[in-house]
């Protein structure tokens, strides 16, 4: 008798554990709003881009407009921009600003600033479910 309630002690310890994992990754894949803006701004102005793919969202746009050319990007062939920014070495003085604040979506401007330009990346995110992801980036370059 005492062999069985242990055993049903064991199993109802294994059960509630296997359940708190899962509840724990569940809430650590979901990110918040500065998580995923800040994973961002490593990626943009620093080209680290480790952990950017899970921020963005799978119909991501990006348009960047220099001077009167606007050009636009889908989330798939942005990784040669991140490669780009690794390595040309600029260093970037980063600020931001919220434009608009909202429970489902915001919009954040990041300024970004070099010695020779500044770019405001005027960023999108939304709530999707599954933690805040972005979903549109405008950026204009001066």
């Amino acid at each position: 008798m005492r062999t069985v309630r242990t055993l049903i002690i064991v199993a109802v310890l294994f059960v509630v554990c296997t359940a708190a994992k899962t509840s724990f990754n569940r809430e650590e894949r979901s990110l918040s709003k500065n998580s995923a803006l800040n994973i961002y701004i490593s990626a943009m102005a620093h080209g680290k881009a480790g952990g950017i793919a899970k921020v963005l969202d799978s119909n991501a746009r990006f348009s960047v407009l220099n001077g009167t050319k606007t050009v636009s990007f889908s989330k798939n062939e942005m990784p040669v921009y991140f490669k780009a920014v690794e390595s040309n070495g600029k260093k970037y003085t980063t600020s931001t600003a919220i434009v608009e604040n909202g429970a489902g979506e915001s919009i954040v401007r990041v300024n970004m600033q070099s010695h020779d330009l500044l770019r405001s990346n005027y960023v999108t995110l939304a709530n999707t479910g599954n933690g805040w992801k972005i979903t549109n980036v405008y950026t204009v370059i001066k």
